[in-house]
């Protein structure tokens, strides 16, 4: 693995571990935010973070009740020419609304 500082002087490409460590730090996510940090103090590779599991039910992953970006996301990823990995998105936000429309509802009384 290329050394952190060496990496971003053959990219050419700014350095935003700062911001992502502060975004990662704001979702809680603090291990992230310190692997990232100590990397880039030690001027060693950055550690990848592990994946989190993905809870039954599957989806964003997210909050619930919070914002989807499966959309934006796809559209992303359509603009840069990843087409398989725009149409897997909307697969999964299909399977996600098939789920929802089979899941049984509560009773209102």
């Amino acid at each position: 693995m290329i050394p952190w500082s060496l990496s971003l002087l053959q990219t050419g490409q700014p350095d935003y571990s700062a911001q992502w460590a502060d975004y990662y730090r704001s979702m809680g996510m603090t291990r992230e935010a310190d692997a990232i940090e100590a990397a880039r103090a030690g001027g060693g590779a950055a550690a990848v973070p592990q994946q989190q599991p993905q809870q039954p039910g599957g989806g964003g992953g997210g909050p619930p009740g919070g914002a989807d970006y499966s959309a934006q996301w796809a559209e992303y990823y359509r603009s840069v020419g990843k087409v398989k990995e725009a149409e897997a998105i909307e697969a999964q936000m299909k399977q996600k609304v098939r789920e929802t429309e089979l899941s049984p509802r509560p009773k209102e009384i």
